[in-house]
């Protein structure tokens, strides 16, 4: 239903800004394979009767999912100076990542050491995901085979991952590494990106039935996290800002039809990396077993927080345009 809502204001909006052009719809479903990981970092500081303890944990929640959705637009059929196209999507993941989440610990273990990983470990993990994307682009330069575009839009994208389970080692009262493991689902994790972008896009003309474009864009960041420490009983939540870039390529083949419906399949290829910066807020719901005291209602704020996500892809699309 979200999918037919979305590419139906697509095609209004594009139908009511340019009815007096002619204009042309493509339709195209698209899977892709994604790589990479979303990066969380936390930096605290605790003061203890000895002086201060610094800690650090960095979570890797991985994202090397199979991706699918479908893309509609609508393009000017005009050649030269000015040719305008928008384009919407709607894409959620197949599958759940092949790779962990890997759980990193620092810490100074005594007042005046410099900081020392106390534990390490690894988690299976379920994910959903839900991407949404808004572009369009004007032509600013024509050439015989090559055309350069404003390009800009928007991009929102939410995950959701479970964490389960994890096996990996801690340090004991005595420095020396034990081997730890759970069955348990440790940690629900919940990231949204709403990314504006504005750059660039170039389209080279191979050959007849054949075009190559590439777009590269710098992105303003807004993200929003919330995770909750099943374990622990901690909650976690931060509203933060920062920036990125997207770019991608494609290599589009025409097939050569008689009739108005043109077939086409594209390979496409992408990189992007967010980076967003702030505080966090952590409240504790019930007692943390990890501690000696009941911590049930106890809230911190204003922890350094930071968040990337480095992500590529690569995929098929196929379409027709009409």
């Amino acid at each position: 239903m979200k999918l037919l809502v979305v590419l139906v204001s697509v095609l209004s909006i594009g139908q009511t800004l340019f009815a007096e052009n002619r204009v042309k719809y493509t339709l195209a479903p698209q899977v892709w394979q994604n790589f990479g990981y979303t990066e969380y970092i936390m930096d605290i500081s605790v003061p203890t009767d000895s002086g201060l303890l610094e800690l650090k944990s960095e979570l890797e929640f991985p994202l090397d999912v199979v991706m699918a959705g479908v893309t509609v637009g609508f393009h000017s059929t005009r050649v030269g100076l000015y040719a305008w196209s928008m384009e919407g999507g709607y894409f959620t993941n197949l599958e759940d990542p092949g790779g962990v989440m890997k759980d990193h610990d620092w810490g100074t273990l005594e007042w005046g050491q410099d900081a020392e990983k106390f534990s390490y470990t690894e988690s299976r993990a379920e994910m959903k995901s839900t991407l949404i994307t808004a572009e369009a682009s004007l032509r600013v330069l024509h050439k015989r085979s090559f055309n350069l575009d404003l390009w800009g839009g928007f991009r929102y994208q939410k995950i959701e991952q479970d964490i389960i389970g994890f096996e990996g080692w801690q340090l004991d009262s005595n420095l020396v590494p034990q081997d730890i493991s759970s069955t348990e689902r440790g940690v629900f994790y919940r990231v949204t990106y709403k990314v504006p972008h504005l750059g660039l896009r170039s389209g080279v003309k191979l050959g007849e039935y054949t075009d190559l474009d590439a777009k590269a864009a710098f992105a303003l960041v807004w993200t929003s996290d919330f995770d909750d420490h099943l374990l622990r009983k901690k909650t976690a939540t931060a509203d933060i800002s920062g920036h990125g870039f997207i770019s991608s390529v494609g290599a589009r083949y025409l097939v050569p039809a008689g009739g108005r419906v043109q077939p086409f399949f594209e390979l496409v290829a992408g990189i992007l990396y967010f980076h967003a910066s702030g505080s966090q807020k952590q409240r504790w719901y019930g007692d943390d077993p990890i501690t000696e005291d009941d911590d049930t209602g106890l809230s911190i704020s204003g922890i350094p927080h930071e968040i990337n996500s480095r992500q590529a892809s690569v995929g098929v699309k196929v379409g027709v345009a009409f």
